[in-house]
């Protein structure tokens, strides 16, 4: 029986713990564009024991890394190919009928949303640096971007730093550096989520009318 009790509170106390502990999240993404058409992208995201790398550039296949627990897994592609369209359009008539049903009748898109919105107090930004190097042909299109951004950097929480440098030389390019580090409680998120789809559920529950006999008749 103690032993019992000793199982139960540990599970109580781990999923206390879970509930209200914050996951740490670090991001470093490098970006870059010229005039000609090229560009590449290249992230690094870290979620506690699992760590994620990407890299995808113009004319050559994507490449996404995974490390668990410091074991790694290579994904080369990790979208649908080419032919998942024609597949896709030969699906069976039941199946795109399914898809076009849209949400559910329970769910309300402007509560979710604001609920969403709301939901960014769990989302805590420790640090986040971006830095812009940019370009165009157009100055005038430069000048607007540069005042954009110096209006923007003006109002931004003290948290998160904008560095940006135009070019006024008229080279077509761009250079974006981010780098942040977040913290995220994800078990009072899934929570209030489920607390929240049971609320609406039962909000839109629908309710029978009571049918009121006529009068003259039996009950």
């Amino acid at each position: 029986m103690q032993l019992l009790l000793v199982v139960v509170g540990s599970v109580l106390v781990c999923s206390g713990v879970a509930l209200f502990s914050a996951l740490k999240i670090a991001l470093d993404a490098r970006a870059m564009g010229q005039a000609n058409g090229l560009w590449a992208l290249a992230c690094g995201l870290e979620l506690g024991p699992v760590q994620l790398a990407g890299v995808l550039a113009k004319g050559t296949p994507a490449r996404l890394d995974v490390t668990v627990f410091g074991r790694r897994f290579a994904l080369r592609r990790f979208w649908p190919r080419r032919g998942s369209r024609n597949a896709e359009k030969r699906a069976p008539a039941e199946k795109i009928e399914k898809k076009a049903k849209g949400l559910p009748a329970w769910l309300d898109p402007l509560d979710a949303a604001l609920f969403a919105l709301d939901e960014r107090r769990h989302l805590r930004i420790e640090s986040l640096d971006i830095d812009v190097d940019y370009g165009f042909q157009d100055v005038a299109l430069t000048g607007k971007l540069a005042g954009a951004l110096y209006m923007l950097s003006a109002v931004v929480p003290r948290r998160v730093r904008i560095k940006h440098t135009p070019s006024w030389q008229g080279a077509e390019t761009w250079q974006l550096h981010v780098e942040g580090r977040f913290a995220v409680w994800p078990g009072l998120v899934l929570a209030e989520v489920l607390w929240y789809i049971i609320r609406a559920r039962l909000r839109r529950r629908p309710v029978r009318p009571s049918v009121e006999p006529v009068p003259g008749t039996a009950a």
